[in-house]
């Protein structure tokens, strides 16, 4: 029937019909010798029952004109009018190849996996799957939502998903990308807008998370800091300032501790507004600590959100100076030749030989004195060439040290000497360092000591020179000189005080007549100070207009009438209620100023002065 073939136009029991397929499209029977019992013959498409009693045995064969049964040779097994199943299946045949089964296009489901992504480039995978494989390709259309902007907070490697014929899964990546800013955990919403040869299974939608790593309250910078001072002498750097960001969307609280009463903060505590900022100036005071290193953590914590970051504080406390120059300022020591004042540039060693290159900064800090700070010295014949520093007064002092730090790169001395020279006259000198047989190659910064009692104790005028010479045209030039953190160590030698008022004879017979003449609570001549504080702050205490006096200018700079064997602080309050805290401690003669490069606003300074232990 599938075929066209219809039953025979004369059964009595459903016959061929006028609107079959076509007129010849019918079954056929015929009668010949027949079995017993049968009254004839029938094809394929007919019924062995014909209605009326009659009987027919079916044969295997479609009604076809040009057959004939053997039963009878001349009656065939159909008629080419009204009984030719053959011809119409011949006829159907091309018709019926062409046929397919009907095809149900799939249907799309999505998947995620790699979610929550690290905001660092991490990534996730977008995976589309098919109900059943197609024979052509599957297309499907992305869209794409939520908090994550594209592309400053993600990256994606397509908006469509094309699943290959054959396949049943493609994919695409998805890509977080770093950023400095706080916004919290954001999310990348995928949704199917349409499919191309398939049809989405329901709703489909995957949600992805990328997982902030900055923090709501940012600290910059992001390292730690190192200091270096002596026992009861100066600092460098003087302070570290660390700014504090609110980079969310509401007010936090925050807090900045530490373990250690060395360490010294502008501000422990405080409320930030949204995108607010506050410095917090980290200071040191080594002046209570023994010679030896130290260090300390300091955190900030945002408290609202009980999320803390911490900056390491490193402390090298070295034997207290007499006279420290961390060569933050050029201190103005007379030089000639190529010795020069200032930041090195990281060059030298141009003639590609054993010799190393300058540093790009001081030990501490960014200055040094150094020989050509821009690359080697001049290989020419001449010098010597000194850096002269002086003079210094140790008339109470014994045990002097000469400290400084160094980084040299020299040729051997009987071509190019390096030399390091003292004198207690600036006449007459005793060399303490040359590279007389080797070369000197550094690579780094090392620390230099050098003993120079024999000619410094209770000495009132000590000078000490660098220098360097070139004494050969076989001498390579090399970026020779740096030096950095000049200073001198000693054992103070008190004077005798016989009465322990803490002013010593000699003052006191200086400006009072006698050893014991002076009071420690007298006012002296200003009005003002008694006699003891005339004594430390180094005082006339017989001139009315000898004052504790300090100016200051408009560039921030406090400056004061410096005196030996004192040392100063510096205190400073932007608001008198809260009280003053330490800007920059022990500072030692002969540095008399003092630089506000933080603050720069409106504030309250206070000087304190104290003798040199």
């Amino acid at each position: 029937h599938n075929m066209g073939c219809s039953h025979s136009k004369t059964q009595t029991d459903y016959p061929w019909e006028s609107g079959d397929f076509r007129t010849y499209s019918a079954g056929w029977q015929w009668v010949d010798s027949k079995p017993s019992g049968d009254d004839g013959y029938c094809s394929i498409m007919t019924y062995e029952g014909f209605g009326g009693g009659l009987s027919y045995h079916r044969v295997a064969h479609f009604s076809n004109p040009s057959i004939n049964y053997v039963g009878n040779s001349s009656n065939p097994t159909g008629h080419a009018q009204d009984g030719d199943n053959a011809r119409t299946m011949r006829e159907m045949r091309s018709v019926l190849a062409g046929y397919r089964a009907a095809v149900v296009p799939p249907t799309v489901t999505l998947g995620l996996s790699g979610s929550p992504m690290a905001e660092a480039g991490g990534a996730a995978t977008v995976t589309a799957t098919l109900s059943s494989m197609y024979e052509q390709n599957v297309t499907v259309n992305l869209s794409f939502s939520g908090t994550a902007s594209w592309p400053s907070d993600y990256t994606r490697s397509g908006t469509s998903i094309v699943i290959v014929a054959g396949n049943t899964t493609g994919t695409i990546e998805l890509i977080a990308v770093q950023d400095i800013a706080y916004e919290g955990n954001e999310t990348l919403v995928v949704d199917v807008s349409s499919v191309a040869n398939g049809t989405e299974n329901g709703t489909q939608r995957v949600t992805a998370t990328i997982t902030d790593d900055d923090p709501e309250l940012g600290v910059t910078p992001s390292v730690g800091a190192e200091f270096v001072g002596s026992v009861g002498g100066v600092t460098s750097p003087s302070s570290q300032v660390y700014l504090l960001t609110n980079h969310g969307t509401e007010s936090i609280n925050w807090t900045a501790s530490r373990n250690h009463s060395w360490v010294l903060l502008s501000a422990p505590h405080g409320t930030l507004s949204a995108g607010g900022t506050i410095q917090v100036i980290v200071s040191v005071d080594a002046g209570a600590l023994e010679a030896g290193d130290y260090s300390d953590v300091i955190t900030f914590s945002n408290t609202t959100r009980q999320v803390g970051i911490s900056r390491t504080i490193d402390l090298t406390v070295r034997p207290m100076y007499i006279y420290y120059f961390p060569l933050d300022t050029d201190p103005g020591w007379a030089r000639n030749g190529e010795w020069a004042f200032g930041q090195p540039t990281g060059q030298g060693n141009e003639g590609g030989g054993d010799g190393e290159k300058d540093p790009t900064s001081g030990a501490m800090g960014d200055n040094v004195f150094g020989v050509n700070l821009n690359g080697d010295y001049s290989s020419a014949v001449g010098g010597p060439y000194y850096l002269t520093a002086g003079p210094f007064d140790f008339s109470n002092y014994t045990n002097v040290v000469l400290h400084f730090e160094r980084w040299l790169n020299m040729d051997y001395g009987l071509f190019a000497p390096a030399t390091v020279d003292v004198s207690s006259n600036g006449t007459v000198w005793t060399q303490i360092y040359i590279n007389q047989w080797n070369p000197e190659y550094d690579t780094s910064w090392s620390n230099c000591q050098y003993d120079v009692s024999s000619m410094a104790d209770r000495q009132a005028a000590v000078y000490v020179r660098w220098g360097y010479e070139v004494l050969s045209e076989w001498a390579s030039a090399e970026s020779g000189w740096n030096i950095d953190d000049v200073g001198f160590t000693g054992d103070a030698v008190s004077s005798p005080d016989i009465d322990s008022d803490g002013m010593p004879n000699d003052w006191e017979l200086l400006y009072f007549g006698g050893e014991t003449k002076a009071h420690p609570d007298a006012i002296v001549s200003n009005g003002l100070n008694t006699a003891l504080e005339a004594y430390i702050a180094g005082l006339d205490p017989t001139d009315p207009e000898s004052f504790f006096d300090v100016a200051f200018t408009n560039d921030f700079v406090i400056r004061w009438g410096a005196v030996s064997g004192r040392v100063y602080s510096v205190h400073g309050s932007t608001n008198l209620l809260d009280g003053f805290h330490p800007l920059k401690t022990n500072i030692l003669w002969p540095l008399s100023s003092w630089t506000d490069t933080v603050n720069r606003t409106e504030s309250f300074y206070k000087l304190d002065v104290q003798l040199a232990e």
